[in-house]
């Protein structure tokens, strides 16, 4: 069984210095529209820490005016807009602290940090990954995250005879929740609200995708 959840949408009005090229001119460059869809679809890199930041935090990956921060237990939405700031937590409540957080489908490029005159202190040739993997978060449960740079997301995969009732979120840092008409969980934050798509749950049977209904339960 798989829960797919499209979770954190982040907006942004970044310009990437992209061109075209048009029949007969030089290159021109690219409209705002233009440059937006292509930014929305890159795929967020997640960033093996190896050093360069607070232990705690496994994996991150960053865009304009956020960071998606990876712990053992969490996944953290940090945002920034002008003086605003908002950290919203979403705890895997009851996870397995035996959990393995590793990094899959390698991207191409690496990160350095050459940080003060130490070179013993810099960190280089840092991978990064299109997705990570809690492993064994709960028992025979996977959590695997990914997505796009204006939207997290993650796939929650449960292996035949275990418990989807074992998963559980809990979330810190926002003000209030709700569940909408449309079945989104709806977290309303500092300045704005983030917003959780309602679960798409499905099994694969003999090769063929069933969908099951489902919804979130709130509790407490």
């Amino acid at each position: 069984m798989l829960f797919s959840l499209a979770t954190l949408s982040v907006t942004g009005d970044g310009r990437l210095p992209l061109a075209r090229r048009e029949a007969g001119s030089r290159s021109a460059p690219a409209s705002p529209r233009l440059v937006l869809d292509t930014y929305s679809r890159l795929p967020l890199r997640f960033e093996a820490n190896q050093g360069q930041g607070d232990p705690q935090v496994r994996f991150r990956a960053r865009g304009r005016g956020y960071q998606f921060l990876l712990t053992r237990s969490a996944m953290v939405l940090a945002l920034t807009r002008g003086t605003r700031s908002a950290v919203v937590r979403t705890g895997l409540i009851g996870a397995s602290p035996a959990a393995v957080l590793s990094g899959e489908a390698r991207l191409p490029g690496t990160v350095n940090y050459f940080l003060g005159n130490d070179p013993t202190k810099w960190q280089t040739n840092v991978p990064t990954f299109a997705k990570v993997r809690y492993g064994g978060v709960y028992p025979g449960v996977d959590v695997v995250v990914y997505g796009e740079s204006h939207q997290l997301e993650y796939d929650i995969v449960v292996a035949p005879q275990a418990d989807p009732a074992a998963v559980v979120l809990g979330f810190e840092g926002v003000d209030r929740l709700k569940i909408d008409a449309r079945g989104d969980l709806v977290m309303h934050i500092v300045g704005g609200q983030v917003r959780q798509h309602r679960p798409v749950v499905y099994q694969n049977v003999r090769g063929a995708r069933r969908e099951i209904a489902a919804g979130y339960e709130m509790r407490g």
